[in-house]
């Protein structure tokens, strides 16, 4: 009888797959990042707003543009980390294939 954490199964073209979406989210939150105002103007909402709702604003513009900047860090890191992983086991099992193609010898 074999366990659980006896068998893992690794699919390559999963891993693949994972690792192309998570490249095109992270050009998703970059061209996202890229579409959110720096700096409203002074003038942006006019003068009786000025004092009170640009400076929100602009608050709410720095942190979007600061979640979408990691956001894509995020998803970059983790492409990479599946990228690792899928090198890893491909390695592990053309060993395994080798040594055990060896032993029939």
């Amino acid at each position: 009888m074999t366990g659980a954490n006896q068998h893992i199964e690794i699919n390559g073209e999963v891993l693949r797959k994972q690792i192309s979406l998570l490249r095109e989210a992270s050009a998703d939150f970059a061209a996202a990042a890229r579409t959110v105002p720096q700096e409203l103007p002074g003038h942006a909402l006019g003068v009786l707003n000025r004092a009170i709702v640009i400076p929100l604003a602009n608050v709410v513009s720095d942190g979007s543009r600061e979640m979408l900047a990691t956001a894509q860090m995020l998803t970059d890191h983790i492409a990479e980390g599946t990228k690792t992983a899928l090198t890893s086991f491909s390695t592990v099992e053309e060993d395994a294939t080798s040594l055990f193609s060896g032993a029939d010898e």
